[in-house]
């Protein structure tokens, strides 16, 4: 019990505390004011307590399907957000980026803190696990902001022009994980045909290993995908990369702020 809730939280952590290293990093080293990080945690915090709060009511719209189509919404609505970001232009950062962090953030720890808030009120008449999934959801926080913490610095140590590269294309990679994620998640209510898998990489990397599941949290990896998951992930990489390679260089500070 105390392994799989480190497990099931630790993913579900890292997922957005991706998310917000590379935002945060990103306000550092295009010197954004720092605010944009606290309202976008605020955001998230609040629209994740409303989300969790209304989950009995949300779930049987669309013949129980709703749970599904609004993380589906939400996921289609930060790749948005996420190509928007790329096709910034650098002088337009301080105009433009400020309130897509604030979105992305907010976006990113709505589904994240409310399905952590699910799973441990799923054993609050379990007394006997629920000190279990407590635990594990402590231990599970902790590993994924460490995670998140380690990556911000490694960011940050490196030259800004890299840092900025990798942020871009993580972005990128991101961006087909959530349109993967979202197409698997319609084709499990069937509101999208599910078709035999492309593949099966499961005894190559399995999804229930560590190094699987860190994946899964950081890129969406699937053993089996289906089709149109490769086609959604495939396009969604390629339309980024696409908007990237469009860019200027961006012209920032050389050097790291305070």
């Amino acid at each position: 019990m105390l392994l799989n809730a480190i497990a099931i939280v630790a993913r579900e952590v890292i997922e957005s505390a991706m998310v917000a290293c590379l935002l945060i990093a990103l306000v550092r080293l295009c010197a954004l004011p720092g605010r944009s990080v606290v309202l976008g945690f605020a955001l998230g915090i609040v629209a994740a307590t409303l989300y969790g709060s209304s989950i009995n009511m949300i779930t049987p719209w669309w013949d129980y399907r709703g749970q599904e189509v609004v993380m589906v919404t939400v996921n289609c609505l930060m790749v948005v957000l996420i190509l928007i970001l790329l096709a910034t232009e650098a002088d337009k950062s301080a105009r433009y980026l400020s309130p897509l962090v604030v979105l992305l953030i907010g976006l990113s720890l709505t589904l994240e803190i409310s399905e952590i808030g699910i799973y441990v009120s799923a054993y609050r008449n379990k007394p006997e696990l629920l000190n279990a999934a407590i635990t594990g959801s402590v231990i599970g926080i902790c590993i994924g902001v460490s995670l998140a913490v380690i990556g911000f610095y490694t960011l940050l140590r490196l030259n800004i022009s890299t840092s900025l590269r990798i942020i871009r294309t993580l972005f990128a990679l991101l961006a087909g994980g959530l349109l993967s994620q979202s197409v698997q998640l319609l084709i499990q209510v069937d509101l999208l045909p599910g078709y035999a898998p492309a593949w099966d990489s499961s005894a190559i990397l399995s999804e229930n290993s560590i190094f699987g599941q860190l994946l899964v949290a950081v890129f969406r990896y699937e053993a089996r995908p289906a089709w149109l998951q490769v086609f959604a992930y495939s396009g969604g990489i390629a339309l980024a990369m696409w908007i990237v390679m469009r860019q200027k260089a961006p012209e920032h500070a050389t050097s790291h702020q305070a």
